[in-house]
């Protein structure tokens, strides 16, 4: 199998499976794709997935691939509290929602952290366009922050909403009250809500 013509057909892509390799190159031979990983062509992403080692050069690459490597997903929790200056900077870690079942893939990326959600709570979510046009679902601040109670019960307490160190500032003036109590009435859950009006009475 002649790489320059597997590089063509397949980095356009981003990321890929070993179905789409199937699909782009019928005649491809698994054991050059465990060669040019080996060589550094290629990095492994998660079993059976799989990019150009040159991807990694490109800083937003990261981000687009975190809703390929687990479809459906979307980015949320702290990486998208941090994206929206809510809490303070965080060390890298992709950290999305998925309705697929809980996973962590660690690669040449990064972390990619996955949370199990419920199909009806798999909501919130919106494109975020980079400079160049490519796109990457990004969770709404209040989607983000229902989320993290969510699926954080440790933030339950007064504590533990204070460790989580939410921007007053933000919460004060950019967070969209409105929408937050939409998202939380599709909820239905008297426990997000009772950490919910802890949160607010201590912010707002």
């Amino acid at each position: 199998m002649n790489y320059v013509f597997f590089r063509t057909k397949l980095l356009p892509l981003g990321c890929f499976n070993i179905e789409q390799i199937e699909e782009f190159v019928p005649d491809y031979d698994r054991n050059s794709i465990t060669r040019w990983v080996k060589k550094g062509y290629l990095m492994k992403l998660r079993r059976g997935q799989y990019a150009f080692r040159e991807s990694a050069q490109d800083p937003d690459f990261a981000l687009i691939v975190a809703g390929q490597i687990v479809s459906p997903s979307y980015l949320s929790l702290h990486y998208a509290l941090a994206h929206y200056k809510m809490i303070p900077p965080q060390e890298t870690q992709f950290t999305s929602v998925t309705t697929q079942k809980p996973a962590v893939y660690e690669n040449a990326l990064g972390v990619y952290s996955y949370r199990s959600i419920a199909p009806h709570l798999y909501f919130g979510y919106q494109p975020y366009a980079l400079p160049d046009g490519r796109t990457f679902m990004l969770a709404t601040p209040e989607k983000a922050l229902l989320d993290t109670l969510y699926l954080h019960p440790d933030i339950a307490t007064e504590e533990g909403i204070k460790a989580l160190q939410l921007d007053e500032e933000f919460m004060l003036s950019q967070l969209d009250e409105n929408r937050l109590y939409e998202y939380l009435a599709r909820w239905k859950s008297p426990a997000l809500s009772s950490r919910v009006r802890t949160l607010l009475k201590h912010y707002i």
